[in-house]
């Protein structure tokens, strides 16, 4: 089961990344802070999140803070990606963006 940008919670960390709270329990890293948290006309900004999950909110902040310069891509292979697997999150299918244009996310690194 895909889980949306509906998170149960959102901090920002820095360059505009945040921790988020799946509906599952699990933290991943997104560019926005979901849809549950904006009011109807703000959804553009809602972001999305990378295919990882964290088990500890400490462990997806920790990434953000040593993250790639490389631009936010929410894609399975993208660098944020990779880093986020090489300090300790599992790959989660059940993250991932539904296809389709209005879920590619890009921000700077």
């Amino acid at each position: 089961m895909r889980l949306t940008n509906d998170y149960n919670q959102a901090e920002l960390i820095e360059r505009g990344l945040f921790v988020v709270l799946m509906q599952d329990e699990g933290w991943t890293i997104a560019d926005g802070p979901g849809t549950r948290i904006l009011a109807l006309d703000e959804l553009e900004s809602a972001g999305y999140h990378l295919p990882v999950r964290f088990e500890r909110y400490e462990d997806a902040a920790a990434a953000i803070r040593s993250g790639p310069p490389e631009w936010f891509s929410t894609q399975p292979d993208s660098p944020w990606v990779r880093h986020c697997l090489s300090v300790g999150a599992r790959y989660h299918p059940d993250y991932e963006a539904p296809s389709g244009p209005s879920n590619l996310s890009s921000k700077s690194g």
